[in-house]
Order: C-alpha cells, then sequence, then structure tokens
C-alpha cells in the first residue's frame, strides 16, 4: 500500500512500506508514467507510533516542567474496534519529493 498526499507548499509525500518499497515505487513513477523525468527527493523519513494493547497494573504520575502540576495516568483496555481504525492509518516510512520541471 502507498499513501500519497500533496503539502500546500506543494511537495509530494510518497508513503510506503519501507525505503525499498519506495525506491520501487519512485522508479516505477519515473519510468513509467513520467518518461524518465528527474523526481527530485529528500532521504527518507521514518515515523514510528505506538500503542499499548494490555490494561496497566499500575497508575504512573507526571510533572510539568514548572512542578505545579501533575498528571496521573493509568492504561485501560481500548475495544479492539475502536483501535483497528487507529493502527490502520500507521505510516511506517514516508519521503518527501519534488518534481523538476524539463527545460
Amino acid at each position: 500500500m502507498v499513501v500519497c498526499t500533496i503539502e500546500e507548499s506543494g511537495e509530494h509525500i510518497v508513503a510506503g512500506a519501507g525505503e525499498l518499497h519506495l525506491e520501487i515505487c519512485l522508479k516505477d513513477l519515473q519510468d513509467d508514467f513520467m518518461g524518465g523525468a528527474e523526481i527530485i527527493k529528500s532521504d527518507p523519513v521514518v515515523s514510528f507510533r505506538e500503542t499499548v494493547l494490555e490494561r496497566s497494573s499500575r497508575t504512573v504520575m507526571s510533572k510539568s516542567p514548572n512542578k505545579h502540576n501533575r498528571l496521573y495516568m493509568k492504561r485501560d483496555h481500548w475495544k479492539r474496534v475502536l483501535l483497528s481504525p487507529l493502527m490502520k492509518d500507521v505510516l511506517v516510512q514516508g519521503m518527501i519529493l519534488r518534481f523538476a520541471r524539463r527545460s
């Protein structure tokens, strides 16, 4: 699966299932659909997303930087129905593209 988005700046962001997957997709795009036109691309950017699936057994506390506020948290169980839509939107790796114009 490949996800493509266009930012307001005009950058095209392509996200896929790893660096090799993105390289193959970009080569196909360049050779098959762009007639060999140059694609200017950035180094890959990896986005990590984590979640907790199990109920926690303890309460944890975090203080604000000024030490005036405290936040207590305990992880409770989410229903699988709620968790599934969140998990399928995870982007594994993205690459920013700039398309060069031919002179």
